[in-house]
């Protein structure tokens, strides 16, 4: 389900007929397969029918939406459009029939939000064109984002549901049982370029109930099965892995409501396998990576985490992935933070995107980020590194844009924000230094100009004392509890 367009989620308490158990089309049995969700109407409380219901999302409006009805995707394909993303409320497309976004966008009952160029043969936009107004489009070749929070045109009647029937932040299983889902609502705080990712969004909740390596209820039985999942725990301590786990495609972690650390070996996703969520963890004392997300694959987010002392990179994102935001993230007591788009000098990187915001680095030394041939938007991010240079562009088409940002070295020894080469470019927007007394930060831009406009909705703070105080706070894993 997690693959549909959902809206925002909404609590069924009572459906069904008067007499309890049947459909208002002719009286139809609630377990016959035509049953539509927008036939239902309210009465006797799901869980006492006898039968099987449709799975379904409710949005906050009384309506129903059957989501074996025609997706974001469904509809797009259909039209000879291809889909480069999709999450709730939202889809990325790319067309090449003179549509226009605009037009493209109403097909699936969505609002044109941004347009470009695509880039050719591939499903990104091109960011060293301009961007479009969605009322300009229609060229041969155009890529869309479509969005606005208004699900496709199913032709579904109104359920005429009573108002105090409906309440946000629930779903109605196939069973019949009224479910809070309110956990789903973190993804109203991703932003960036891993904004595609829905993780386990729709799937099956499951509960880790265990500290072990593996086994019954463990985190890696939990991660390596098919299939999505929304992955919280009813157990805190510390995860000593005797080997990476591998995480399978729409997974999401969630430590909210427990205190987990992670030591020892990675989390990884690798081979075309993506959609991945880390949220609220720790992870530390790692032989090797800490995260590892490489060899293909798309949309992968890392949120308020705290990641320290890994034996090589913190979480590296490389050869031939893309879509990634982390945010909200303190690394700490760490030499190699972020290595982006890595790949051979063929290029293999180029679609890389990644997106770094309001992150703490203290104490660490390096690669804040490191990236090759992809782009890069830093923003408001709390930059406290040992020595050396933080931040490194190489290999055209590479491009970092470091924006609103506060740089405080903590030693005087010589610093220098950003190692620019091989063709790459760099422009540097709104950032606030703080050097010790007697040190000195080298910066430049280089060919600030080319550099791209990231292509999603943002607030970059301005960097000051308020953000520094902020970011100590509510960077890195958060003593919160489980929503519900």
């Amino acid at each position: 389900m997690n693959s549909r367009i959902l809206l925002s989620l909404a609590l069924v308490v009572a459906c069904g007929d008067d007499d309890g158990g049947t459909v208002a089309d002719g009286g139809a049995d609630m377990s016959g397969a035509d049953m539509r969700a927008g036939d239902l109407r309210a009465g006797d409380l799901m869980a006492e029918v006898d039968g099987a219901l449709p799975d379904m999302i409710i949005p906050t409006d009384g309506s129903f939406i059957d989501t074996s009805a025609p997706t974001c995707r469904d509809l797009a394909e259909a039209r000879g459009w291809s889909v480069c993303s999709e999450g709730p409320g939202q889809c990325d497309l790319v067309f090449e029939d003179g549509t226009g976004c605009e037009a493209a966008c109403a097909a699936l009952g969505l609002r044109c939000e941004q347009s470009f160029e695509d880039r050719l043969g591939m499903c990104l936009p091109n960011e060293d064109e301009p961007a479009l107004g969605c009322g300009d489009t229609g060229h041969q070749s155009d890529y869309c984002r479509c969005g606005g929070g208004v699900a496709p045109d199913m032709g579904l009647p109104d359920a005429g549901l009573p108002e105090t029937g409906v309440m946000e932040g629930g779903v109605v299983t196939d069973r019949g049982v009224v479910t809070d889902r309110r956990y789903e609502r973190l993804l109203d705080e991703l932003v960036g370029f891993g904004q595609g990712t829905t993780g386990g969004f729709g799937g099956e909740l499951v509960t880790v109930t265990t500290l072990a390596d593996s086994g019954a209820g463990s985190l890696r039985a939990a991660l390596e099965a098919e299939g999505a999942a929304w992955i919280r725990f009813s157990v805190s301590g510390v995860i000593a892995l005797e080997g990476d786990i591998r995480i399978r495609s729409d997974k999401t972690i969630d430590g909210r409501g427990a205190d987990i650390t992670i030591t020892q070996r990675a989390l990884v996703v690798q081979n075309g396998e993506g959609n991945v969520i880390i949220n609220n963890i720790r992870m530390r004392d790692s032989a090797d990576d800490l995260i590892r997300f490489f060899n293909g694959g798309a949309n992968m987010w890392v949120h308020h985490c705290d990641l320290s002392n890994g034996g090589d990179g913190a979480f590296d994102a490389t050869e031939g992935v893309t879509g990634v935001t982390v945010s909200y993230t303190h690394i700490f007591d760490h030499d190699k933070a972020m290595l982006v788009g890595a790949g051979s000098d063929d290029g293999d990187g180029d679609d890389m995107r990644w997106t770094g915001h309001h992150n703490w680095y203290e104490r660490v030394v390096q690669r804040l980020p490191f990236i090759r041939f992809g782009h890069a938007h830093s923003y408001n991010n709390l930059i406290m590194w040992i020595s050396g240079t933080a931040m490194s562009t190489r290999i055209a088409p590479s491009q970092m844009l470091v924006e609103n940002n506060i740089f405080m070295p903590q030693t005087n020894v010589g610093h220098k924000l950003i190692n620019i080469n091989d063709g790459a470019a760099a422009r540097l927007v709104g950032n606030l230094e703080r050097p010790l007394s007697g040190d000195e930060i080298e910066f430049e831009e280089v060919r600030p100009d080319t550099v791209f406009t990231p292509s999603y909705a943002y607030d970059a703070e301005t960097a000051n004392d308020a953000l520094i105080e902020r970011l100590r706070s509510e960077a890195g894993w958060q003593d919160v509890p489980w929503p519900g």
